[in-house]
């Protein structure tokens, strides 16, 4: 698999971990960076520059898949809490 099909694999992925796990907290930062995203792909398409886009890419979807991991301790919390 080249770089660019790996980097639209990671924001396909991006996008469906918003569009099942987006809102609370991280609902407003996880579309801005979805908007970084589409915008260092399309610049990566005008220069042809993928190495540096897949780098950019790639530590995005790695906090992606942090805030699913979030979002899933979240849901799975009871419902009371004793501290």
């Amino acid at each position: 698999m080249n770089t660019k099909s790996k980097i639209n694999k990671m924001q396909d992925e991006m996008w469906q971990i918003y569009n099942e796990w987006g809102g609370y907290d991280y609902n407003d930062e996880m579309l801005i960076q979805l908007s970084g995203v589409d915008g260092d792909i399309a610049e990566a398409e005008y220069f042809n520059e993928w190495e540096y886009c897949h780098e950019n890419v790639e530590a995005t979807y790695k906090w992606f898949k942090q805030v699913k991991k979030i979002r899933q301790l979240q849901e799975s919390m009871s419902d009371a809490i004793y501290c």
